[in-house]
């Protein structure tokens, strides 16, 4: 077991036999099962798993079971951040918590490193079709920096694995570095198909490429950003207009909790 152990790259995640993972996503969701798996099958750790999430259940079970790694999606963790038991609860084991599902947005991550002190947020971006696609380290994250390195803490980090992930434009050619097309990956981690859906499977996967849907762009060091779901991107005037970048900055008030930009029909714009 621990000759297996010693082949496997859990890079960041600082998992091994003496940890306690939280799983507190579902099952049929692919980050649920990725942190089953990380932690049993891959590290041979303790999971502790809850039915459901609910906060104070969250920080009682990390408390009592001195949980050091979570997997969660970003509503979750600011549900934590914004309960207010937050801070009656001791969360100092923890070590890695990780997040994936959707972006999270940067005022909800500083805050979160400066509770902890230190480095401690782990991202993955994926699908179910294709698994981890991008992968942003706990080191990575520079709070304080270049302006470079502060705007990188928008993106979803580099590519994740032995395989390729480019950005193209509506023909499937790579478009130039820092413009937005969609993200697409060839990996021998790709579904082979959706199961009887010949004509979604061949809408998804076209010349051995899987189209996730995401449009993003590619900075000069590799690190992706996300500016929306291709389907949300709404068009005004002419422009088109990446709701999450508008999210970004409604999260950025103080007296924002939540926020969702959807387009609405318009005769003029």
């Amino acid at each position: 077991h621990k000759s297996l152990l010693a082949e496997i790259n859990l890079p960041n995640r600082d998992l091994d036999q003496t940890d306690n993972a939280l799983c507190v996503m579902p099952f049929f969701h692919v980050g649920g099962t990725a942190a089953y798996q990380f932690s049993v099958y891959k590290a041979g750790a303790t999971s502790v798993i809850l039915e459901k999430f609910d906060e104070l259940d969250v920080f009682r079970t990390i408390e009592k079971e001195k949980v050091t790694y979570v997997n969660m999606v970003p509503a979750m963790i600011i549900r934590m951040l914004d309960h207010p038991d937050f801070n009656k609860y001791d969360l100092s084991t923890l070590k890695t918590i990780g997040f994936t599902g959707a972006p999270m947005p940067v005022e909800v991550l500083k805050r979160c490193t400066a509770y902890f002190g230190r480095p401690i947020i782990h991202q993955e971006l994926g699908q179910t079709e294709t698994l981890n696609l991008t992968r942003f380290k706990k080191h990575e994250y520079k709070l304080e920096g270049s302006a470079k390195d502060i705007k990188r803490l928008e993106s979803a980090g580099k590519p994740a694995f032995e395989g390729e992930v480019i950005i193209v434009d509506e023909k499937g050619n790579e478009v130039p570095r820092g413009q937005v097309g969609e993200i697409v990956s060839r990996s021998d981690r790709n579904m082979r198909g959706y199961w009887n859906m010949p004509d979604e499977t061949a809408e998804t996967i076209r010349n051995g490429w899987l189209h996730t849907g995401d449009l993003g762009r590619m900075d000069e060091d590799g690190f992706i950003f996300i500016v929306d779901r291709k389907k949300d991107m709404i068009i005004s005037g002419g422009e088109n207009i990446y709701s999450q970048e508008v999210e970004d900055v409604l999260y950025s008030h103080p007296a924002v909790l939540y926020a969702a930009v959807i387009g609405v029909p318009d005769e003029k714009w």
